[in-house]
């Protein structure tokens, strides 16, 4: 079956508007979500970012309507897909930034890096601090002396 140009048009404002509905959906959930676990209001304003390149059973079911409903499973099916590839699109930056917002963008080594700051800390449970240079320092977090 052909499609024209103008059902191409039709099926992009329509996965526009399923993607932007997602997302205010995701927003509105970690929302409530952080709210009830008593998650600080940077935590709340950015958790759904993390959440919006989940596509995999996405993917699964949309070929599986193909099979199931012949009739219009193909036209839902593509719907689908141009949904999962906005998502796809856009879910690692907001994700990325959901992480910056946070404070947890520290690569090993760096201030604040858990698990010794490159090297410091001391025995188990020790928490060190990186002075940005690969030397970590022990905080005596763990009862060394």
């Amino acid at each position: 079956m052909a499609t024209s140009g103008s059902d191409h048009y039709h099926t992009a404002y329509i996965a526009a508007i399923i993607v932007a509905t997602r997302l205010v959906a995701l927003y509105c959930a970690a929302w409530v979500g952080c709210d009830l676990i008593g998650s600080p209001v940077e935590h709340k304003a950015v958790a759904w970012m993390g959440y919006v390149t989940q596509a995999g059973v996405a993917l699964g079911l949309a070929r599986t309507a193909v099979q199931r409903f012949p009739v219009w499973g193909q036209d839902f099916s593509d719907l689908m897909v141009a949904v999962i590839v906005c998502n796809q699109l856009v879910g690692p930056p907001l994700f990325r930034a959901a992480i910056i917002a946070v404070g947890e963008n520290y690569a090993a080594g760096e201030k604040g890096a858990r698990g010794g700051g490159g090297g410091g800390g001391g025995g188990s449970g020790a928490v060190g601090v990186g002075d940005g240079k690969g030397k970590g320092v022990d905080t005596g977090d763990d009862g060394d002396v």
